[in-house]
């Protein structure tokens, strides 16, 4: 037991510089890049894309990383755990806010200039990434929140509530299920402008097709981490909704959409 209890010490001390040095890096990179872009680069509507979010993707990611070390911290140091997962809350926050901002401006670039042409369409796939992994990072944040509160020693109402933790939890987990759902409808505009460019044209295997791993695994991610703390009968419901959703699709797209509608069954339980 002992040489167990050093042994994971020993990590533990060997990922916090890493993880100290990355959410550093990723709020550093998030922090200047805007303001640069702000002072010195020159944009136009018709010019953007999705990849205006990598930058805040890192503040996303860095969060959901707290979230996974803060339970293991839990055991060595309550007052690093609780700290570790404050600031990914804090990090997450900020992450997505500046990510719902450029999410609306991509829209309104949508709608006034229309879809990208040729392979630069897969960008449409770019706004899962900070979804997925936000719905991700506030369901760990929310089990660590769950798992540390109360405190017994503290002058704090709130973080002596024998509430606090529950209540933290259960909003978390609503915010996880919104971030969800707004994926789906990303997901549905992303088929659909998909299916519409392929129609016109066809374009070769190139380098944007790496647009399509991170964000399309983000929600499932989210999703099983969050089904375990979510009453067996919304599981349930959701089953039902995504069996009847090629039924309510265009019949030319039915097909298309039946790989990633049965992906959703098997994440859905």
């Amino acid at each position: 037991m002992v040489v167990r209890c050093c042994g994971l010490l020993c990590v533990l001390l060997g990922h916090g510089p890493c993880n100290v040095s990355s959410t550093m890096t990723s709020a550093l990179r998030c922090l200047t890049v805007y303001p640069h872009r702000i002072t010195i680069q020159d944009h136009a509507l018709n010019r953007m894309t999705t990849a205006w979010l990598l930058p805040v993707v890192t503040l996303i990611v860095a969060s959901s990383s707290g979230g996974v070390l803060a339970p293991a911290l839990l055991k060595f140091s309550l007052p690093h755990a609780l700290l570790t997962i404050t600031v990914s809350a804090f990090m997450v926050v900020i992450g997505l806010s500046l990510a719902l901002v450029i999410l609306t401006i991509y829209l309104l670039r949508l709608i006034v200039h229309g879809l990208p042409s040729g392979a630069s369409i897969l960008s449409v796939f770019l706004p899962l990434g900070p979804c997925g992994q936000a719905g991700f990072s506030f369901v760990l944040i929310g089990q660590s929140f769950k798992t540390i509160l109360p405190l017994k020693e503290t002058n704090s109402e709130f973080l002596a509530s024998s509430t606090s933790g529950e209540i933290i939890n259960v909003l978390c987990i609503c915010v996880a299920f919104a971030l969800w759902s707004f994926a789906v409808m990303w997901i549905v505009f992303a088929l659909l402008g998909v299916r519409h460019v392929l129609a016109r044209t066809r374009f070769p295997f190139a380098v944007t097709f790496w647009g399509l791993i991170f964000p399309n695994v983000c929600i499932p991610a989210c999703l099983p981490s969050a089904r375990d703390d979510v009453h067996a009968h919304f599981r349930a419901c959701s089953r039902t909704s995504l069996l009847n959703l090629p039924k309510f699709s265009i019949r030319s797209s039915s097909a298309f959409l039946a790989p990633f509608t049965q992906l959703a069954l098997l994440f859905c339980g």
